[in-house]
């Protein structure tokens, strides 16, 4: 199920994605692990509606979640998930156009990490960096199983 396919950027070694196949299982409307993530998040947050990302708004060409495991030394560089201001056209961009996320009365990106392993010992390492550019100040999260964690971008 896990192919070395994975990217962050050019130049980096590619890490382990899921394979087509299995990601397809898991964007497919059966999969109940993530339709309860979707319904928990629907519950905590009933002002939005929650819903993966849209084939129309990337094209069909990408998938709506992105599952990676990196393994120990591998590095990853700061990055953005998704951008609303840099959606290619499509229908979905002629309806909402091109904005600033976060902008009023458009949808807004967001980005859930879920860390599925049930133990992660500290001398693993591998914290999640975030980073407010603007400021420079950013927040160390560590991998503990369960933890989800929510950004917009």
């Amino acid at each position: 199920k896990w192919d070395r396919i994975l990217c962050d950027v050019p130049g980096l070694p590619e890490s382990y994605g899921l394979s087509g196949e299995a990601l397809a299982a898991v964007c497919g409307s059966d999969c109940t692990s993530l339709l309860e993530i979707q319904t928990r998040l629907s519950l905590l947050y009933p002002e939005y509606d929650v819903c993966r990302m849209p084939e129309a708004v990337l094209g069909e060409e990408a998938a709506p979640i992105v599952a990676n495991a990196p393994t120990s030394g591998e590095g990853f560089s700061w990055h953005v998930d998704a951008d609303p201001a840099c959606v290619p056209p499509s229908p979905w961009r002629d309806r909402f156009g091109s904005y600033y996320n976060r902008e009023p009365a458009r949808p807004l990106f967001v980005t859930a990490l879920l860390y599925l392993d049930k133990e992660w010992p500290n001398d693993w390492d591998a914290e999640t960096l975030f980073l407010d550019p603007e400021t420079q100040t950013g927040v160390f999260v560590r991998p503990k199983g369960g933890r989800l964690v929510l950004m917009d971008q």
